[in-house]
């Protein structure tokens, strides 16, 4: 054993906290080939899963922020969102288009996550939440943790930490 929490929810999570432990969250980056019947979702729940993020790049449930063609949430992606809100699966929307994202808060009620996710007033990346989608993921709840990548950070290619601090202070 490595001496690291599972987190499997709330309770775990302020338990790790206020013990000062090493905790774990099992996420899935890139649902792609999980669907709403799949007996794949209950083991992986029953094995720990709390975080999903539909698509890493385009897939079966739903288009990704680099897609020309913004198709949003698939049908096969809108039954997964059902059933992981059920389950308590939290959403993780990084990596969505902006259509998708719209589409999976309309589709839920709960709070999502933006886990890796910055600006784009103030770095124009297809990648970054804009002010009303950051706006939406606060109202219900959720959070949004910045991505250190370069090309989200900047347009220039180079980034340092007054390039974080920018998208903190936003």
């Amino acid at each position: 054993r490595l001496g690291i929490r599972r987190i499997l929810g709330v309770h775990d999570l302020i338990g790790a906290t206020d013990n000062g432990e090493r905790a774990s969250i099992f996420t899935v980056e890139g649902g792609g080939g999980l669907f709403a019947d799949s007996t794949e979702l209950t083991a992986l729940y029953n094995g720990g899963l709390r975080i999903l993020g539909l698509c890493w790049d385009s897939n079966e449930l739903a288009a990704s922020a680099w897609d020309k063609d913004d198709y949003g949430l698939t049908k096969e992606g809108g039954d997964l969102v059902d059933i992981l809100s059920a389950y308590g699966i939290i959403l993780d929307v990084s990596h969505l288009s902006d259509k998708a994202l719209y589409d999976l808060l309309e589709r839920t009620a709960y709070p999502v996550i933006a886990t890796h996710s910055n600006f784009r007033d103030v770095c124009a990346s297809p990648r970054n939440l804009t002010l009303d989608m950051a706006k939406r993921i606060a109202a219900r709840g959720g959070i949004i943790g910045l991505n250190v990548y370069p090309a989200f950070l900047n347009d220039s290619g180079r980034a340092d930490k007054d390039d974080i601090y920018r998208h903190v202070d936003y």
